[in-house]
């Protein structure tokens, strides 16, 4: 394996690493928007009908209401101002009742939740 430099750290090169993969990459919004539309199409459509239960039932209309204001605002970056608060809870609601990320595709339910609301809410294309 080589070594590649990152910034000021060294990371060893995976034969599958991509420019995603790299820490210190900052995504354009069309590649944020489309890394995380290959995300969700991978996941599995089970998973996606129980999160999509288990997000309605946990939303107050209000809070769906308020979600779909920020979409509209701010398609791409929506969640930003809330990932730190309610959206780690509703992350880790997911973690507990629909499936631990081991389950995930990419082992890791950040890649998916907030597309997971969007879909719950009727705002995914």
């Amino acid at each position: 394996m080589n070594m590649v430099r990152y910034g000021w750290r060294w990371l060893m090169e995976m034969p599958n690493m991509n420019k995603f993969d790299n820490p210190n990459y900052i995504m354009t919004d069309k590649e944020f928007v489309l890394f995380h539309e290959e995300r969700y199409a991978e996941l599995l459509e089970g998973i996606k009908i129980k999160a999509k239960i288990v997000i309605n039932d946990a939303l107050r209309e209000e809070d769906k209401e308020n979600i779909k204001q920020a979409i509209r605002e701010n398609p791409v970056h929506w969640i930003a101002p809330y990932h730190f608060n309610w959206g780690m809870k509703m992350r880790n609601l997911l973690r507990d009742k629909v499936c631990l990320d081991d389950q995930l595709p990419s082992g890791n339910w950040d890649d998916y939740y907030t597309y997971c609301i969007e879909d719950t809410l009727g705002m995914r294309q």
